[in-house]
């Protein structure tokens, strides 16, 4: 069970600052190198929050010294969950060294739900304390973008596995944001492993065909492109170009007109008046409308 201290440091509750459908996650995966997990806490829009490091998972837990370091750990743990409240973990599947994790965690829920049930302990816990779930995520997409130079970019202080586990939290929060990612000038997407004999295609067409696929998905998933063009959501902005009718060229352009200010889009058709005098190259396109509860306004 957790200590009656545990609970003094955490953020107020963030329920009612969290947007419809956007949820805070955390990052799992494990570093074959230095032979830990590292943890990212992200936020409602994928942004990087902060980071965790398990030292002693994989040390033998019968010698009392690491069984101290354990505890002390899980303490410090417990208290960044509160502090940063994440709806769900998202655990990169590499080896067996994720069934620890995974069991440490279930553990940690099983305890929570205990206290929630009993009237006294639940007031040792963050008001609205929800346990998060636990969610299997394959890592292969992070794998790619910690290695690119978009992510040398866009976290140049954090270290590769630090990258993989933010990668690892975003493909839980969205999958299509992850893969619109490696989309970049460099072709990360070649990287993935697509196909067989996918080293002796011609690559651009192959990228060109990948392309066509996402705007495929996008014209069928549709976009909360109100959502996408807030400045916060700087992580997820890379699917804007897979909007049916518009590409690189006219996503960069849209995601420019609206930098800094707090203009919403709540028709069609006024992409393509000032200020953003859009023309896609196709009559029909299509994107979800956040003053509407995402129903489609013509």
């Amino acid at each position: 069970m957790f200590h009656q201290n545990e609970a003094t440091d955490f953020a107020p509750d963030l329920s009612d600052k969290t947007l419809p459908g956007r949820q805070r996650v955390a990052g799992v995966v494990y570093d074959d190198v230095r032979k830990q997990h590292t943890i990212c806490f992200l936020d409602e829009f994928g942004n990087y929050l902060d980071s965790f490091e398990l030292h002693h998972l994989v040390m033998r837990e019968e010698d009392p010294l690491v069984r101290e370091k354990l505890d002390d750990m899980q303490i410090r743990l417990r208290k960044a969950i509160y502090t940063h409240r994440p709806a769900a973990w998202a655990l990169g599947m590499s080896d067996s060294s994720d069934l620890r994790v995974r069991e440490m965690l279930r553990k940690f829920n099983v305890d929570w739900q205990a206290m929630l049930e009993d009237r006294d302990l639940c007031k040792l816990l963050p008001p609205n304390f929800k346990p998060p779930k636990i969610e299997m995520v394959d890592s292969r997409i992070a794998r790619v973008w910690a290695r690119s130079r978009a992510a040398a970019v866009e976290l140049r202080d954090l270290d590769e596995s630090r990258k993989k586990a933010v990668s690892v939290g975003r493909t839980l929060r969205s999958p299509l944001s992850a893969v619109a990612s490696l989309f970049t000038a460099d072709m990360d997407a070649l990287n993935l492993a697509l196909c067989e004999m996918q080293d002796v295609a011609p690559r651009l067409p192959l990228l060109r065909r990948l392309e066509q696929q996402m705007v495929s998905i996008v014209a069928v998933v549709g976009l909360d492109i109100n959502g996408l063009l807030k400045e916060r959501a700087r992580s997820e902005q890379g699917l804007v170009q897979f909007l049916p009718g518009f590409g690189p060229r006219k996503a960069t352009g849209l995601l420019r007109s609206v930098a800094g200010t707090s203009v919403e889009i709540v028709r069609r058709h006024e992409l393509t008046a000032s200020p953003f005098d859009i023309t896609p190259r196709m009559p029909h396109f299509s994107f979800q409308s956040t003053t509407s509860c995402g129903q489609q306004q013509d």
